[in-house]
């Protein structure tokens, strides 16, 4: 039986060509990778490596040893993510989203559909991603900013969503009936980090220099407090009671800053949540 550290090391010295390389990418000391390598000649009881003095190199039957390990690992990969995949599906559902309100709302109301299960939850900016995330199953549910044209995909339309700037009643913009992104170019504005793609979209049409981009919600909250500076919240954030004192509403009428959530898993899969789906379908008419 090889052992599938002697496969590991095999495969990065036939990667980076050299002991003392590999040793170093191993993180293990050149004398001990040497002995590894003799260990794994006597294993096969083929001579593997063609040495010429210090130097050493890959010999015919080291280089058919080199593409079998290089499968072994990718195969023990797999099978590890075949097995984490399987016990996530067995003990928990992961509901990846674009954006944090789809989790707000929906993730409660999935734990109570199935409370045997541990629900965990994630925010990627990326559609895309996340339909790679149903298809290879790491994650169970997505919603998305977009709707899905996947064959394979179930999807059910779901919330809206509006952004829109949240300033003091003295900011200079509090006075307006509605702003552009445009128009915010030259206006510092605080926002949240893991707000999904809203961060995508402010970032284009506003500088660096003005985006203050914040890594916690105590951070962005006790900013907002103590000063005067702008920052984006949202009709659906403000209806489910996230609002600040001294603070008003100003709608951006940029179309993209207006979302229709659509949450999704694999056709295959939709009976499993039907009963979910059909919360989903109750929030599409709130």
């Amino acid at each position: 039986m090889i052992e599938i550290y002697l496969l590991e090391q095999l495969d990065a010295f036939a990667r980076v060509g050299t002991l003392s390389r590999a040793a170093e990418e191993l993180h293990v000391t050149q004398p001990a990778l040497s002995r590894s390598m003799k260990k794994l000649e006597a294993v096969t009881g083929y001579r593997l490596f063609e040495r010429d003095g210090k130097r050493m190199r890959l010999s015919e039957m080291g280089k058919v040893a080199a593409r079998y390990a290089r499968r072994i690992i990718e195969d023990e990969r797999e099978m590890l993510g075949q097995l984490e995949a399987t016990d996530r599906n067995l003990n928990s559902i992961v509901f990846g989203s674009c954006a944090p309100l789809p989790v707000s709302r929906l993730a409660p109301a999935l734990q109570m559909e199935f409370p045997d299960k541990s629900v965990v939850t994630r925010i990627d900016a990326d559609d895309q991603a996340l339909l790679r995330g149903l298809k290879d199953r790491s994650i169970n549910l997505a919603a998305l900013h977009e709707q899905p044209d996947d064959h394979s995909v179930f999807y059910q339309r779901s919330m809206h969503e509006s952004l829109c700037l949240y300033v003091p009643r003295d900011h200079p913009l509090a006075g307006r009936a509605g702003v552009t992104l445009a128009e915010l170019a030259d206006y510092q504005v605080i926002v949240h980090r893991h707000v999904g793609f809203w961060l995508e979209l402010c970032r284009r049409a506003i500088p660096p220099r003005n985006l203050l981009v914040q890594d916690s919600m105590d951070a962005m909250d006790g900013l907002a407090e103590s000063s005067t500076l702008a920052m984006f919240n949202s009709d659906a954030m403000m209806k489910d009671g996230y609002m600040a004192q001294g603070r008003i509403a100003v709608p951006i009428s940029d179309p993209e800053m207006r979302a229709t959530y659509y949450v999704a898993c694999l056709d295959s899969e939709k009976g499993r949540y039907r009963s979910f789906f059909g919360v989903v379908r109750a929030e599409a008419m709130g």
